[in-house]
């Protein structure tokens, strides 16, 4: 049977998604949608189910049912590499950098993912013009850098991967505040690009800030939705997840 059309503009689909740990339930049934341009943010508590729900749309975790579809594609038990393939990356948290490795071999060896090709030199070098400081570095072990610049190297790594959907799982974890302001400002500047971000992030009102729509997760369940300016207003959000 073939898969039925996305909405006008709707580039991802969750529908009804359960993801567990053996007999552990981690997300409850949860639906959501992304549209083409937009960023979206999952927001909650730790355990709340968000990189759950992230890793389940990468392939790094195989929901136990329910519907991921991209573009139309049903996409909920692909591989990873063929999830790469389609069109979606992932940042994930922790970053994930080869600390051993140069700053270039990261970019080179990351760029391969999924069995796509490396990147060439000259679309190395335009990472280094998007993050310069990644480019004075390049010959450095990517372990030397700060926290802030090996976030930098991560979304680098997936940009190379030429996503059309791109996950950011918590980007400003661990960082100082400076530095928090300089990843939130990263992810307009892709937005405003062109690039569709689906955002998980403890930073809930920097979060909410930017986001054309978010999703509050609670225990494994969406427990509110809206813009991000209507869930800024809403005091139930403020006074449980930002501090208000």
């Amino acid at each position: 049977m073939s898969a039925d059309p996305p909405r006008r503009g709707e580039m991802l689909a969750v529908t009804d998604l359960v993801v567990s740990y053996g007999q552990i339930e981690a997300v409850k049934g949860i639906s959501f949608r992304v549209g083409e341009g937009q960023i979206v943010a999952l927001i909650g508590a730790n355990g709340a189910g968000k990189t759950t729900t992230l890793s389940a749309i990468s392939g790094l975790l195989r929901p136990r049912s329910g519907s991921i579809r991209f573009e139309g594609k049903e996409i909920g038990r692909w591989s990873p590499h063929r999830v790469v393939q389609v069109g979606v990356a992932q940042v994930p948290e922790g970053r994930a950098i080869l600390a051993r490795m140069t700053v270039r071999e990261n970019l080179e060896l990351g760029s391969a993912a999924g069995g796509q090709r490396r990147a060439d030199a000259r679309e190395i070098e335009q990472m280094y013009a998007r993050f310069p400081v990644l480019g004075q570095r390049r010959d450095q072990p990517a372990g030397n850098l700060s926290g802030g610049e090996q976030q930098m190297l991560a979304i680098a790594r997936a940009l190379l991967l030429k996503p059309r959907l791109l996950l950011l799982d918590e980007p400003s974890m661990g960082l100082a505040p400076l530095l928090v302001q300089e990843i939130f400002r990263i992810v307009r500047e892709l937005n405003a690009e062109g690039k569709t971000v689906l955002l998980v992030e403890q930073h809930s009102h920097k979060a909410l800030q930017i986001a054309d729509y978010a999703y509050v997760l609670d225990r494994g369940r969406i427990a509110l939705q809206g813009t991000g300016t209507e869930l800024l207003g809403n005091e139930q959000v403020a006074s449980t997840y930002l501090g208000r």
